[in-house]
């Protein structure tokens, strides 16, 4: 399920939950051709596991953007050292309380994470991290924002 917005020649898809399935992530991008891409939460970042390798999400100028939900490598996240969060070509991790300005001037927030209910029959540190629900310094770093924020 996606929702798309038209903004002055622009399309923005808002999807949810792909866990990286970057084949039907593939079949939206070529079907809708979008301009940017923005990801709620369980995108599917695992780069340690190459059955969710993000070098197979063909997205050729599309603009993706993700926030992290409970389903994501929080260890892995961590690791991202490149000043834009740029982890492929066009596909950037967006941090908890960190925005994006569109074109047209609107604000949108990223804020991430979530409870895993399962989390009883996973594993710490592997399949499962503290770090996936939302903390009281995500809530401050929102709070912090001197811009209004519209999406």
């Amino acid at each position: 399920m996606w929702n798309v917005i038209y903004m002055k020649e622009k399309k923005i898809l808002i999807l949810g939950d792909t866990h990286g399935r970057w084949i039907e992530l593939n079949k939206i991008i070529n079907k809708k051709q979008p301009d940017k891409i923005f990801i709620c939460g369980d995108f599917g970042y695992w780069p340690n596991f190459d059955v969710v390798d993000i070098k197979k999400i063909k997205n050729h100028d599309t603009k993706i953007y993700w926030c992290d939900g409970n389903h994501e490598d929080h260890i892995a996240l961590k690791g991202i050292t490149d000043t834009n969060n740029e982890i492929a070509k066009n596909i950037f991790y967006q941090p908890r309380g960190s925005y994006i300005t569109l074109e047209d001037g609107r604000n949108v927030l990223f804020i991430g994470g979530a409870d895993s209910i399962d989390k009883n029959s996973r594993t710490p540190g592997w399949d499962w991290f503290s770090e996936e629900t939302i903390k009281a310094e995500d809530i401050d770093k929102i709070l912090n924002i001197n811009k209004k924020i519209d999406i």
